[in-house]
Formats: C-alpha cells, sequence, structure tokens
C-alpha cells in the first residue's frame, strides 16, 4: 500500500512540476526515469517528452534497455517526438536487438519521425 501511495505522489509531482514549467524540473524528472514502479517510469518519460527539453535525450535512450516492454516502446515513441539526430545511432542498433515486437515497431516509427522516410525491413 505505502508504494502505491509514493507512487501517486511522484506522479502527481511530475505532473504539478510539468505544469509549472519549473527550470529544475527535467533533472526531477530524469531521477523518476529510476522508480521501481514502471507506471512512475512511463509517466516521467511522458512528462519529460512534453516539457520538450532536449538535454534529456541521452536518459531517454537509456531507457531503450528498460526491463519492462511499455517503458520501452513509451520511450522509442518519446524519442521520435523530441527528434533529436543523436538518437539515430542507438534508436537503430536497438532495432536490431529489440524483440518484442511493438517495441520493435514503436523504434522503426521513431527513427522514421526523426528521419523522415520509411526504414526497410
Amino acid at each position: 500500500l505505502m508504494s502505491e501511495k509514493s507512487e501517486g505522489l511522484v506522479i502527481e509531482a511530475l505532473h504539478d512540476g510539468l505544469k509549472r514549467r519549473l527550470a529544475e524540473f527535467p533533472d526531477a524528472a530524469v531521477k523518476a526515469l529510476g522508480n521501481d514502479s514502471y507506471v512512475v517510469r512511463i509517466e516521467a518519460i511522458k512528462a519529460l517528452t512534453e516539457f520538450g527539453d532536449k538535454r534529456v535525450v541521452p536518459d531517454l535512450m537509456m531507457m531503450l534497455d528498460d526491463h519492462d516492454p511499455l517503458v520501452r516502446s513509451r520511450a522509442a515513441d518519446s524519442l521520435g517526438n523530441l527528434g533529436d539526430r543523436r538518437s539515430l545511432g542507438f534508436l537503430s542498433s536497438k532495432l536490431v536487438t529489440e524483440e518484442v515486437s511493438e517495441v520493435r515497431l514503436a523504434i522503426k516509427n521513431a527513427v522514421e519521425k526523426i528521419n523522415g522516410f520509411p526504414v526497410k525491413d
């Protein structure tokens, strides 16, 4: 029960920080990427994407190594939405090694969004 409560508090803090557009928000949200809860990690990724600070791209790239496929998928979507070309090589290498088809599709879509042209299978 305690972990559910703290999960809710972290998610609430992420939403509040995003709404208030605090300068230190990206640093705080990046810390939430290490949370035990996949729900918190996904919310942190969503919030960082919405905030739009491309300095978090390396942190989001690391989320492609998360053990949870939902988190990996969300991270790929996020990288595609942020559109930072620095993530292309990493996304491309993950496309080759990713085993979950939904995650592979998210990675492929991210690469296509950043590149602007289709990826050959």
